[in-house]
């Protein structure tokens, strides 16, 4: 129920409808639905007739977007919530060949080919404070030595164009599918909360304090 008469819409790259897309990783094929029933379920729509009425304006929706990848084709860096698909890479090092492929893969250069050993043997180290956690290294790998460890979603909170643009708040590590949808009937049980006319959940963000509502989030 994707609809902006009942106060929410969700913009989905073409990775995220499950359409082809060669940087895309796999995103659950319910996945989507199941965002619309965490929305459904926090009581935003109800709210939303209520406060605002049948016909919300642009500022008064609720702005999500889902992405297949860190390419993020759907703009979630401009969203009150944006969710990223990703995984975070691992090392099999007894299978690494030292080719190096994985590190011309990345875009972020966030992997070095290093000597761990006297045998003069290159292997990737990954910085993970760097990795978009894209796949893209894991694609890249001939002998399957650089694997997919933690698959979930990356989490950015608050981005929004206009007068004041911002771009939105990355809460740290990856979530599962389960917590994803949980934090996102959470933050719509938050601004509702507080909810006020005009009010923007970036400003919400700012007026309380994005430390503090971010480990209201996490607890």
């Amino acid at each position: 129920m994707n609809d902006v008469r009942f106060g929410w819409a969700v913009e989905v790259c073409r990775g995220g409808q499950g359409k082809a897309c060669r940087f895309s990783l796999d995103v659950p094929q319910n996945f989507l639905h199941r965002l619309d029933q965490a929305v459904l379920e926090s009581g935003w729509p109800e709210f939303v007739q209520t406060h605002v009425g049948q016909s919300p304006s642009h500022h008064a929706l609720f702005r999500m977007a889902l992405a297949g990848c860190a390419n993020a084709c759907s703009r979630p860096q401009i969203m009150d919530l944006g969710l990223l698909r990703a995984e975070r890479p691992e090392v099999e090092r007894n299978r690494c060949s030292g080719c190096g492929l994985c590190a011309l893969a990345c875009p972020e250069k966030s992997i070095e080919m290093v000597s761990l050993g006297d045998d003069g043997l290159q292997c990737p180290q990954i910085d993970y404070g760097q990795c978009l956690c894209c796949g893209r290294c894991v694609a890249a790998c001939p002998e399957g030595a650089m694997e997919a460890g933690e698959s979930g979603w990356r989490v950015v909170l608050g981005g929004r164009l206009g007068r004041m643009p911002s771009l939105a708040i990355e809460l740290p590590g990856l979530y599962s599918d389960d917590a994803a949808l949980g934090l996102t009937n959470i933050i719509l049980q938050r601004f509702m909360r507080h909810w006020q006319p005009g009010l923007r959940f970036r400003s919400l963000l700012d007026e309380l304090g994005v430390e503090k509502m971010i480990r209201g989030l996490l607890d």
